[in-house]
């Protein structure tokens, strides 16, 4: 089962399906572009954790995943729980990975530099904020995509603004932090036995719409601080992995370099939302997809630690454990032979637009006859 079946999901789905393997997409939405996709569909909000366990237990799958988006990594844990399926991460884990006062909390226990921040819930106690500087930024601490995500330059401001945050919030928080100028970038990696092994650190080319702050357009690789900071965010990705105790699977962490070097911004323990699935594939050979679904299926080398955890009664699937088929194999020798870091350049642009008529397509053959190109689409 892959929980999301939006542009993020598609690659991923017809990779699946490519494997051999049956695919159960969920979504909310009924003319979700995975749907077309997939062999069965289930509509359930990826929030949702309830029907989406219902679902996968009607087609009793053998194993549910995510990709590319933050807040389906909660509910993935908690259906593998539910059902006994192999998964990489705890119900606990993937909750200190989707809610920011639990993720700085985690932060605050193992001393990885961050900002500092301070919680406000529905009471609207400013004197919690003494001792923070602005300008702030206002986050929903369980939200994703943005939703609520606010610069404000002073306390009127954010008094102002933060119950508009805070309708974003199912936790009935927001996180108050100080504003750290500089670059964004973003680690990507994979984590196989306790070891982070790295694949790409690339800058996120961002644009700010105030109050609205961060919007990403481009990734870009390499990235432009590797050479000064590359040794400190590979170690501050260890530690956190470390803080975390995870054992499997992937990593996607957002760190701002700014005066004071690379501070940890927001966790993530899936494969990124800007096609990850097919750029770092393209730049390192790595399989991903085909990890995170052995993963998901307790097969092979990625799928030894949810493995472990069935055997030994964390989890009780009824379900099938075949032998492993090649692919998985492959998949785990594509990590295991990766030599970090990776040569190459690439940028994936993200375009923002008002629907419209596309007018003209370009030749894809010209394009294949470039010698520097990578075609993923």
């Amino acid at each position: 089962m892959v929980v999301g079946g939006g542009e993020g999901q598609v690659n991923a789905i017809r990779r699946a399906r490519e494997l051999g393997l049956e695919v159960v997409v969920s979504d909310r939405d009924p003319n979700a572009p995975g749907k077309v996709l997939a062999d069965h569909f289930v509509q359930a909000d990826t929030f949702d954790a309830r029907a989406t366990i219902e679902g996968a237990r009607r087609y009793r799958v053998d194993g549910v995943c995510t990709l590319g988006t933050d807040q389906p990594v909660l509910t993935v844990a908690r259906t593998a729980a539910e059902l006994g399926l192999p998964g990489p991460h705890s119900v606990q884990q993937a909750e200190q990975a989707t809610n920011k006062r639990l993720m700085k909390a985690l932060f605050d226990r193992h001393g990885l530099p961050h900002s500092p921040y301070r919680l406000l819930d529905g009471r609207l106690d400013f004197s919690v904020l003494e001792g923070l500087h602005p300008p702030y930024v206002i986050k929903p601490v369980d939200s994703q995509g943005q939703r609520g995500v606010r610069f404000v330059r002073d306390r009127r401001e954010l008094a102002l603004h933060v119950e508009e945050s805070l309708a974003f919030s199912r936790d009935g928080h927001v996180l108050v932090e100080e504003y750290y100028p500089g670059d964004e970038l973003t680690f990507s990696g994979w984590v196989r036995q306790g070891r982070v092994y790295p694949l790409t650190i690339t800058d996120r080319r961002t644009f700010s719409q105030f109050p609205h702050i961060g919007i990403c357009y481009a990734h870009t690789f390499p990235s432009r601080h590797y050479h000064r900071y590359g040794g400190q965010i590979l170690e501050i990705s260890r530690r956190t992995v470390e803080a975390l105790g995870l054992r499997e699977g992937p990593l996607y962490f957002q760190m701002l370099v700014g005066e004071h070097g690379p501070r940890i911004n927001e966790i993530a323990c899936r494969i990124g939302g800007a096609y990850e699935d097919q750029f770092i594939p393209a730049l390192t050979g790595v399989a991903l997809n085909d990890l995170n679904f052995a993963l998901a299926l307790g097969l092979g080398g990625s799928g030894s630690e949810a493995r472990r955890r069935r055997e030994s009664g964390e989890g009780s699937s009824e379900g099938r454990d075949p032998e492993s088929p090649p692919w998985v194999d492959e998949a785990d020798a594509s990590l295991r032979l990766f030599s970090y870091p990776a040569s190459g350049s690439l940028a994936v642009l993200l375009f923002f637009a008002r629907a419209g008529r596309v007018q003209q397509l370009g030749s894809r053959e010209d394009l294949r006859a470039v010698s520097y190109t990578h075609l993923t689409l």
